[in-house]
């Protein structure tokens, strides 16, 4: 979906802001199991996500978005 020289295509740029919609999505949460304002947090997966899951879903989600807006 990338040409040389050209940048992303309007299909690629709109995919890259679906991605980034919606890791940064994920790394908000449910407000109940998952993301940084999670109301369970006694369980392992809630400690593993709170210390690396979550983080990188955010990571991830800003990168795609400054991909797709600079493109």
């Amino acid at each position: 979906l990338v040409r040389v020289g050209l940048g992303p295509s309007a299909l690629g740029r709109c995919g890259a802001w679906g991605v980034a919609v919606a890791l940064v999505a994920r790394a908000v949460g449910d407000f109940n199991y998952i993301g940084f304002f999670k109301r369970r947090r006694a369980t392992r997966f809630a400690s593993l996500d709170s210390r690396l899951y979550t983080p990188l879903a955010l990571a991830l989600g800003l990168g795609a978005a400054v991909i797709a807006a600079c493109g």
